[in-house]
């Protein structure tokens, strides 16, 4: 297994987190709480609860087959967004990624970029062979990029979404995967 180490896409650059980036991701995704919609990452009502987050990636860093990078424009190191192994299971080799953007680089492609990036180095790299997303059933935006990215739509997990739908209750997850084999000779 192995790190999180930088990637780099054509119009991308995939980073470590630092502490100098609190300003940018509360302000863009933390303290959003539209980009927190479908999301189960805590709102951070101010900068220091957005430093206590990033210090505690900075500190799972030490692990190894700990996945979190910072998205940004190449060209201008604007913050884009994030992207993680959020779940893994080492014996069954397989990861769960999620991802968040910024509102003003929504609909760009800059995320889909970096999931078919990740997606190429948890796959060559890390030895993952089955790579799974999920969405709220209403995050149609979400479910493009994981189509895009190459990720097949398996079905729909009931009830597990924290949110709250219209009802009151938990929502519906999309859920999606792409396996190596599905890529192999690309």
């Amino acid at each position: 297994m192995s790190r999180t180490e930088y990637l780099e896409t054509e119009r991308l650059s995939l980073r470590r987190i630092s502490i100098k980036d609190a300003d940018n991701l509360h302000a863009k995704i933390l303290g959003n709480k539209e980009c927190l919609r479908y999301l189960d990452w805590n709102y951070s009502a101010d900068v220091n609860e957005t430093k206590a987050f990033i210090e505690n990636i900075i500190y799972s860093y030490q692990k190894e087959s700990y996945f979190f990078w910072v998205i940004e424009e190449k060209a201008t190191q604007a913050f884009i967004g994030c992207i993680q192994v959020c779940n893994s299971d080492s014996k069954r080799h397989l990861a769960e990624i999620e991802y968040v953007a910024d509102t003003k680089a929504q609909g760009q492609g800059y995320i889909t970029e970096a999931l078919k990036k990740v997606i190429g180095f948890l796959f060559q790299e890390a030895g993952y062979y089955r790579i799974e997303g999920v969405c709220n059933i209403e995050n149609k935006a979400s479910a493009r990029v994981m189509e895009k990215a190459g990720m097949f739509l398996e079905g729909t997990l009931r009830g597990r979404a924290l949110n709250l739908n219209e009802a009151g209750n938990p929502g519906d997850l999309k859920i999606y995967a792409i396996l190596s084999s599905d890529i192999k000779g690309e």
